[in-house]
């Protein structure tokens, strides 16, 4: 199980995320590629709020196809262009993973791939399988 990691020497997170999450040996990695909030129907959905939320599932939806669950991530990266999304982001990300703790950074970005596109994650996990 992967071991999220609080520095004593270090300060606290402002936000719920781990300083560092520590991955066991023999681990199965997993690297995800930037989501958006793009519908399967190809849909961009509208306002950084619901962009987050379908990120969100899709990731899920990513995390399911390679036999992994929230509590495999490890580290996510959260992209927006305005930094005044950092709000909504975090609550996303804490109603989507309540109690998170895992390594987390979030960027703003002059753009991201589409000029729509308000809101994109990455993700990495890792899973011990049994």
């Amino acid at each position: 199980m992967n071991k999220p990691r609080f520095v004593e020497t270090v300060a606290m997170p402002t936000a719920k995320f781990a300083h560092a999450v520590e991955v066991p040996p023999s681990a199965r990695l997993l690297f995800t590629s930037g989501l958006t909030g793009v519908t399967i129907d190809g849909k961009l959905k509208e306002g950084c709020e619901a962009q987050a939320i379908q990120a969100w599932e899709n990731l899920l939806e990513v995390l399911r196809d390679g036999n992994m669950s929230a509590e495999d991530i490890v580290r996510i990266t959260t992209y927006c262009i305005n930094a005044e999304d950092n709000a909504v982001a975090r609550q996303v990300r804490e109603d989507t993973i309540p109690g998170y703790d895992k390594a987390s950074t979030f960027l703003v970005v002059a753009a991201l791939a589409s000029p729509d596109c308000l809101f994109e994650i990455e993700a990495v996990a890792a899973k011990v399988d049994s």
